[in-house]
């Protein structure tokens, strides 16, 4: 314990704070759990005082060898992590999600008359979707968000206006 305390890297000396002094021969089984629980509250204080974010890592082969993949026991490790799960999820929901800004920079030509007006950024996205006939959209405190397939429909119909007004130009 010593030895390891004077150590010259300061991540071992961490490892092994310096123990009480009246900490006798008798109490070291009760002082090793003692420890135990103290290092155990002190992460249960970090643990609540921070917002924890998860990384999945999938294992593409299991020769750890770069450039080959083998997309079964991908397709496994994606299924048991619950990856799979919830793309589908999300994909069953509302997939497409846009802030209001670009969604009226993309869509704005289909409705012009929801942009003449000095709208607010989420009555203008609304109106666009009001008049462009979607139903089923949702509008949220920045984003639309849209279902499947709704996107490639405005994307349709925007090309339309713009080769529209390109005929006109030419």
């Amino acid at each position: 314990q010593d030895l390891l305390g004077a150590s010259k890297c300061p991540f071992v000396v961490g490892l092994f704070p310096p123990l009480p002094e009246e900490t006798s021969k008798s109490s070291k089984f009760s002082s090793i759990g003692s420890r135990f629980k103290l290092q155990l509250q002190q992460l249960m204080e970090t643990l609540n005082s921070t917002e924890p974010h998860y990384i999945r890592c999938v294992k593409p082969n299991n020769l750890l060898k770069p450039a080959i993949f083998e997309n079964v026991n991908i397709m496994q490790q994606l299924r048991c992590g619950g990856v799979l799960e919830a793309i589908r999820i999300s994909c069953a929901g509302y997939p497409t999600r846009k802030p209001f800004f670009e969604f009226i920079n993309r869509f704005g030509l289909l409705s012009p008359e929801s942009l003449e007006g000095n709208y607010d950024e989420k009555v203008a996205s609304k109106k666009i979707l009001d008049n462009m006939g979607l139903k089923g959209y949702q509008i949220g405190k920045t984003k639309v968000f849209l279902r499947a397939g709704q996107m490639a429909e405005l994307d349709a119909r925007r090309a339309e206006v713009l080769s529209g007004a390109a005929k006109k130009i030419q």
